[in-house]
């Protein structure tokens, strides 16, 4: 999925550092609120934005520890 405004990464979310799974997220979140997206891709981005989500609270989880 790119974006007008920047591209997300296509790299595999396990595989991102938490900044990179950090900035697909905050794309994820613009892209579903401006609501232009069909209904496939809001779906694919949904998902992708739920993988980032669990991965950077993970790693911020790991960091307290």
């Amino acid at each position: 999925m790119i974006s007008k405004d920047r591209p997300m990464t296509v790299t595999p979310v396990a595989e991102m550092t938490f900044e990179q799974a950090m900035a697909d997220l905050e794309q994820v979140v613009t892209q579903l609120e401006r609501g232009d997206v069909a209904l496939e891709d809001s779906i694919a981005l949904y998902e992708r934005g739920a993988d980032c989500l669990l991965y950077t609270s993970d790693a911020a989880d790991d960091s307290l520890r």
